[in-house]
């Protein structure tokens, strides 16, 4: 870290001026350097913490060094940074002392200490030298008494056998050795004698000589110990290592790559990383996305390296078995993309397409983002049959189709139209035959489906408006929905209802009856078609006034959708008392919008009772209303309708337009038939 890193700390110090006085501390504290080993060069860290940070302190650091190899060595101040707390730099100054010799640097001239060779140690040699750093300037209030730490970084360098490095400047000479060694240190050089090894050094300030002519290496790991002198022993301490840590992105494995590198060895090369489903490695990186082989001798400091992936590539081959390819369809699919969908092939002579298939005979409709690998994709095809319809002059709908395919099949077929008549369906033969509504996947052949008509007679009716009351069949017959299916394309198959009753005096069922029977399949006005009830009444009317006449041609056919008790205790009915067939009630039963008249379904021709859905869903009745002036008539206005009621013992019922219950099963009360006629306005 640069000296520029210590600005921080200064701002915390700046803040000592808002608290109060104290005496200016002189702190001194003790490390020792242990040198056990010849063959290196080591970068060794030294964690200083101070508290209470205080202007005008003084704090000084003893360092000792015992030099326990043959061979001399230099010590060196590589750095010095703020570790903990901020405190900036330009209100320190710093002193490296030994002896009589003083180098003082702040931060405008960090060049005077930083990798300068500072101290010698001879061979076998024991010294120590002094740091001091002195708090100057103005601190803010809010930084006086703070603690911060600071970290001194020392670079201990190896002479060869014998040698003694000059120290730069002349500032520091060789200290004396254990072994009784002289050392003497003039203004024009310094000679340095270690009793058997006989060494001398000159060192003058203008010139510096090496008699052995030595200079330092970086061989290994040179210093054991950097710790407090505490006279506890030697620690083994390695020369410095720094973490790396791999971000694999997905990635499963480092390669075997090294988790720490040591200075002034670095890591040469490192190996790809693996296990990223669908990805090839192409590279580490740091994180300013710069590509990194490998570190090098001189870097420091932990790093991160960052995987870099790019996603694989796959063919698609096509088996098409005759036939032709889409031009959409692609030749290659990408690792997280896939393909979401295929096109058809086409082309085969007298086969259809069915579908894509991968070698074990799975369909496939697309490819996920997550597979992987080369992928074979098989047309499958089917064999076409024709279909030929026969329309006694009427018209086939375009998209009925000409052709199905054995597989396939149809799944249902569009209903001609011939004007004048009602199109009844499609059948196997020209009258009578079976019906067809859709070929099956496992038919074969051609087919010949013939249209089937019944001639429609439309009832010329003054105004087609709800309310408009109109003759047929020699009765009376009131509007109540113009259109009962909302498509005037096929005429105005409207719902009315007979203006006089068929019956004046008509039970539902017989005492005693529930509405269900007893399992719940069949219910109150299906069981009353067939006992003498308004069901009977209603049927052996129009048995025998519209059924085989010429007016029945404009009645159309109906399915009634009469409920099971299962269907019609779902939503939205609700159990306001009782829990079973014989004893509910649904205090909501006027607002019932299901299982109204429909055009569509198991339909037949007939006359029939109303129900709450026909009221709410054809004639637009809303479910909070109760009555109708649609259900006013001059004579007899009380009638009964198919739809359940109150309770389990009740049927519905209208009484002078207003919906009404209470009434029992053998309760008599008119009937008033209801058909679907196709009309037209005059």
């Amino acid at each position: 870290m640069t000296h520029r890193n210590y600005r921080n700390w200064l701002a915390l110090l700046a803040l000592v001026l808002m608290l109060p006085a104290r005496p200016v501390q002189a702190a001194n504290t003790d490390y020792r350097i242990d040198i056990h080993d010849n063959d290196a060069m080591s970068l060794q860290e030294l964690d200083i913490t101070e508290h209470d940070v205080s202007e005008g302190d003084i704090i000084t650091h003893h360092i000792y060094v015992d030099n326990h190899t043959s061979n001399g060595h230099i010590i060196k101040l590589k750095n010095i940074e703020v570790v903990q707390d901020s405190i900036l730099l330009d209100k320190l100054s710093f002193e490296f002392i030994n002896g009589a010799a003083v180098v003082p640097f702040d931060s405008g001239n960090f060049s005077q200490a930083y990798d300068k060779n500072l101290f010698v140690v001879g061979s076998q040699g024991t010294g120590n030298f002094t740091l001091r750093m002195t708090v100057n300037g103005n601190l803010d209030n809010s930084y006086q008494g703070s603690a911060c730490t600071l970290r001194y970084t020392f670079e201990i360098l190896n002479l060869e056998a014998g040698g003694i490095m000059p120290v730069d400047g002349g500032v520091t000479p060789p200290p004396s050795n254990q072994n009784g060694g002289q050392n003497t240190q003039g203004n024009q050089g310094q000679t340095n004698t270690q009793g058997n090894q006989g060494q001398t050094n000159t060192q003058g300030t203008q010139a510096q000589t090496d008699k052995q002519g030595g200079l330092p290496t970086t061989l290994g790991n040179a210093v054991k110990a950097l710790l407090p002198n505490t006279g506890e022993g030697k620690l083994a301490v390695t020369a410095k290592t720094y973490d790396i840590t791999y971000n694999l992105d997905g990635g499963t494995g480092t390669g075997g790559n090294p988790t720490t590198y040591t200075y002034d060895i670095g890591v040469a090369s490192f190996a790809p990383a693996t296990g990223k489903t669908g990805h090839t490695f192409v590279g580490w990186e740091d994180e300013n996305g710069n590509p990194v082989t490998s570190i090098s001798k001189t870097e420091m400091g932990n790093k991160t390296l960052y995987a870099r992936w790019t996603p694989n590539e796959y063919d698609i081959t096509y088996e098409l078995d005759g036939g032709d390819n889409d031009n959409s369809n692609p030749a290659k699919y990408t690792y997280d993309i896939g393909v979401s969908s295929f096109a058809p092939a086409t082309g085969k002579v007298g086969h259809v397409f069915t579908r894509w298939e991968d070698e074990n005979g799975k369909p496939v409709t697309s490819i996920l983002k997550t597979e992987t690998g080369n992928k074979t994709l098989y047309a499958r095809w089917a064999p076409t049959y024709e279909i030929t319809y026969v329309l006694d002059s009427g018209t086939n709908p375009q998209d009925n189709p000409t052709q199905y395919a054995y597989g396939i099949g149809v799944a249902s077929f569009k209903s001609a139209t011939k004007s004048g008549y009602k199109f009844l369906g499609w059948f196997t033969e020209s009258s009578a035959g079976t019906q067809i509504a859709n070929i099956s996947t496992t038919a074969t052949g051609n087919k010949t489906l013939y249209a089937h008509w019944e001639e429609q007679v439309t009832l010329k009716v003054g105004n087609t408006d709800p309310g408009t009351e109109f003759d047929f069949a020699g009765s009376k017959w009131r509007i109540l929905d113009t259109d009962m299916d909302n498509t005037t394309s096929n005429g105005l198959q409207a719902l009315v209802i007979k203006v006089d009753p068929i019956s004046t005096s008509s039970q539902y069922l017989a005492s005693g009856e529930y509405y269900f029977e007893s399992t719940g399949i069949s219910n109150g006005y299906e069981r009353s078609r067939s006992i003498n009830g308004i069901g009977k009444v209603i049927d052996d009317w129009y048995k025998d006034n519209i059924a085989g006449t010429a007016d029945e041609a404009a009645v159309q056919a109906v399915a009634l959708n009469n409920p099971t008790y299962t269907e019609f205790t779902k939503t939205p009915f609700t159990f306001n008392s009782g829990s079973g067939i014989t004893n509910w009630e649904w205090h909501n039963w006027y607002q019932d919008t299901r299982f109204a008249t429909s055009l569509t379904g198991s339909v037949s021709k007939q006359a029939f009772a109303l129900s709450y859905g026909d009221i709410h869903g054809h004639m637009g009745i809303g479910t909070t209303v109760t009555s109708t002036d649609l259900f006013k008539f001059s004579s007899t206005g009380a009638f009964r309708l198919r739809s359940a009621a109150f309770s389990s013992q009740n049927a519905g019922f209208v009484s002078a337009g207003n919906f009404a219950r209470y009434n029992s099963m053998d309760y008599k009360l008119p009937v008033r038939p209801s058909l679907s006629l196709l009309i037209e306005k005059i």
